[in-house]
C-alpha cells in the first residue's frame, strides 16, 4: 500500500466528490429502498436480502452525528462512501498507468478522468443522493484491487470474506484477483499456501455476516425473513425468496434481451466517454508491459460479468438503475487510460539511461495536455452530477419526507402498504424517527412473514394465521390476494384500517368491512 500513498489523484478526487455529492445529498429520507435501508440501519434491523450488514453498521453511525435530520445524515455518509469509491478508482488507474510507462502527470490526469466519468454517470449519481448499497460495494471491491507490496493474497481473502456482508458486486474483484494470484504461483506448494491464505482471510471477514442472526434474535421492527436460524440465514444470503418470486423473469430469453438492451442504453449515457474507452483499451492492449494487458483483461472481465448479471440474474433491477456499476467503472477506467500516453517499461528504461525522456510511440502523441484533460473531466463531472441529481423523478416526494401521511392517520390505525417500496418512507418515519407510535405500518405483500405479524398489536393478530394460503407470486393477482387476506384477518376490528394504494403517501383509501374494495 505504500505505492498508493505517493499517488497524486486520489486526494483531490475525494475532496471534490465529497463536496459535490454531499451538497446534492437529499435533505430527507430518499425514495424506494432508501427508506427501508435507512430504517433498518437506524434500528439495527434486517433489510431485504442479502441483508448488507456492512452498510447497516456504516449507516448506523449517522445516528450519532449531530448534522441535522437523520435522513440527511445517512445520505451524507452515502455520499462520503461514493467519494471514497471514486478516489479508489483514481488510485487504481493512476497506479496502472505509472506501471505501464505513462509519465506521472499524465497518469494522475488519467485517474481523475476515470473518476469523473464514473462520478457523472446517472446511475452512480442516483445511488449517491440517498441511501443505497452500491457505492460502498464499489469501494470494497476497489480496495481489493489496489496494488500492494509483499504478498497481498491474504488481503484479497479478507476483503472477499467482508464482501459477503455487502452487495453482490463487491465479491467479483477480490475473487478475480485471488484467482489470478493463485494461477501465477510458481509451484504447487506456493499455490497451496496461497489458497490457505485466502481461506484464512475469508474466515476472518465472514463473521460480520453474523450481524443478521444476532439482530434478528432481538426482533427489531424490520426483520426481513427472520434470519435467526442457519436455514433462514442461508435463504436470506442467497435471496431465495426474491429469486423464487421473480423466477419467471430470471433466465427468460426475452426478458434477458430486453434487460441487456436497457442496460446498454444506460451505459450509453456515458456519451463521449465511450470514445475514450476505445482509445484507452487499444493503448493498454498495445503497451509492452504485462500490467497494462492485465488491466484490459480485468476491465473486460468485469464488464462481461456485470452485463451477464443484469441480463440473466437480476433483470428486474435494470429499470431502476440497480445494475451496471461494475461495467460503468470498467468503462470509466478505460476512458482514463485514453488520455495518457503509454511507453513500454523497457523503452522507458533505455531512454532514462540515455538521459532522455520516455518517447511516445505512434498515435500516443495525440494525448492532450494533462491540465486540459483534468479541466474537461471536471466540467463533465459537474454537469453530469448536477443534471442527474435534479432529474430524479421522486424529488418532490423525497423533500416532503416519509411521515406526512402518518400525521393524518387516525389514532391506533393499521396502515397497510401495497408493497415494500410504498412502505419504505413510512417505515423510516414510524420506526427510525419514532413518529406516531400508536400507528402500525405493515406491507400487504409481507403479511405472511412472522416478523410482520409481530408488528401488529397482540389484539389485532389473526388467530388463523396458520391456515392462510402461502405468499402470492409476483404478478397481477398479488395485490388482490393480499387485500383479501387482509380483510379476512382484520374484519370486525374496532380500529381504522387503511390501504396505501400508490407509492405517493397521500393516496390512501379506507379498508373496512362495510367499505367497497379500494
Amino acid at each position: 500500500m505504500d505505492t498508493v500513498a505517493r499517488l497524486r489523484s486520489p486526494l483531490p478526487v475525494f475532496l471534490v466528490a465529497a463536496c459535490t455529492h454531499g451538497a446534492l445529498a437529499l435533505p430527507a429520507v430518499g425514495w424506494r429502498d432508501a427508506g427501508e435501508l435507512g430504517a433498518a440501519a437506524a434500528t439495527l434491523g434486517v433489510p431485504h436480502p442479502t441483508g448488507f450488514p456492512l452498510e447497516m453498521l456504516w449507516l448506523h453511525l449517522a445516528s450519532y452525528l449531530p448534522l441535522g435530520p437523520l435522513g440527511f445524515r445517512q445520505n451524507a455518509l452515502t455520499a462520503l462512501a461514493a467519494a471514497g469509491a471514486l478516489a479508489v478508482l483514481a488510485a487504481l488507474l493512476e497506479s496502472l498507468l505509472r506501471r505501464s510507462g505513462s509519465p506521472e502527470r499524465f497518469a494522475a490526469a488519467g485517474g481523475i478522468v476515470a473518476a469523473a466519468a464514473l462520478g457523472a454517470w446517472p446511475g452512480f449519481v442516483r445511488a449517491t443522493l440517498a441511501v443505497e448499497v452500491y457505492v460502498t460495494a464499489l469501494l470494497l471491491g476497489g480496495l481489493a484491487l489496489l496494488p500492494a507490496t509483499g504478498r497481498p493474497i491474504a488481503r484479497f481473502g479478507l476483503l472477499g470474506g467482508l464482501s459477503a456482508s455487502s452487495h453482490l458486486l463487491a465479491r467479483w474483484p477480490p475473487l478475480l484477483r485471488a484467482l489470478w494470484h493463485l494461477g501465477r504461483a510458481d509451484s504447487p506448494s506456493a499455490r497451496w499456501r496461497g489458497l490457505l491464505a485466502v481461506t484464512v482471510g475469508c474466515l476472518l471477514g465472514l463473521p460480520l455476516v453474523l450481524y443478521l442472526p444476532a439482530v434478528s434474535l432481538r426482533e427489531p421492527p424490520l426483520d426481513w425473513g427472520d434470519p435467526d436460524s442457519p436455514a433462514r440465514l442461508l435463504a436470506h444470503l442467497t435471496a431465495a425468496r426474491i429469486r423464487s418470486g421473480f423466477a419467471g423473469q430470471m433466465g427468460d430469453a426475452g426478458t434477458a434481451r430486453s434487460a441487456l438492451g436497457t442496460l446498454l442504453g444506460q451505459l450509453g449515457t456515458l456519451g463521449p466517454v465511450l470514445l475514450l474507452c476505445l482509445a484507452g483499451g487499444l493503448r493498454l492492449a498495445a503497451a509492452a508491459t504485462p500490467a497494462a494487458r492485465r488491466g484490459v483483461l480485468l476491465a473486460l472481465a468485469l464488464l462481461a460479468i456485470d452485463l451477464a448479471y443484469g441480463a440473466w440474474v437480476n433483470p428486474m433491477g435494470v429499470g431502476d438503475w440497480q445494475v451496471g456499476f461494475l461495467a460503468a467503472a470498467a468503462l470509466a477506467a478505460l476512458a482514463g487510460a485514453g488520455v495518457a500516453p503509454l511507453t513500454g517499461a523497457d523503452e522507458a528504461a533505455r531512454d532514462g539511461e540515455a538521459g532522455g525522456t520516455p518517447r511516445r510511440a505512434g498515435w500516443s502523441r495525440l494525448a492532450p495536455p494533462p491540465w486540459l484533460s483534468v479541466a474537461l473531466a471536471l466540467g463533465w463531472f459537474l454537469h453530469g452530477v448536477w443534471s442527474a441529481g435534479w432529474r430524479d423523478g421522486h424529488v418532490a416526494e423525497e423533500l416532503h419526507g416519509g411521515g406526512g401521511s402518518l400525521l393524518r392517520v387516525p389514532s391506533r390505525a393499521v396502515l397497510l402498504c401495497e408493497e415494500d417500496d410504498a412502505c419504505a418512507q413510512l417505515w423510516f418515519a414510524r420506526y427510525a424517527m419514532g413518529m406516531r407510535p400508536d400507528v402500525t405500518v405493515v406491507p400487504l405483500q409481507h403479511l405472511w412473514d412472522p416478523h410482520v405479524r409481530r408488528l401488529l398489536p397482540a389484539a389485532l393478530r389473526p388467530a388463523d394465521a396458520a391456515t392462510l394460503p402461502g405468499p402470492p407470486d409476483t404478478g397481477p393477482g398479488r395485490r388482490a390476494l393480499a387485500e383479501r387476506v387482509a380483510r379476512r384477518w382484520l374484519t370486525g376490528l374496532a380500529v381504522p384500517v387503511l390501504v396505501q394504494t400508490e407509492h405517493r403517501p397521500a393516496r390512501m383509501l379506507p379498508l373496512r368491512p362495510t367499505a367497497s374494495p379500494p
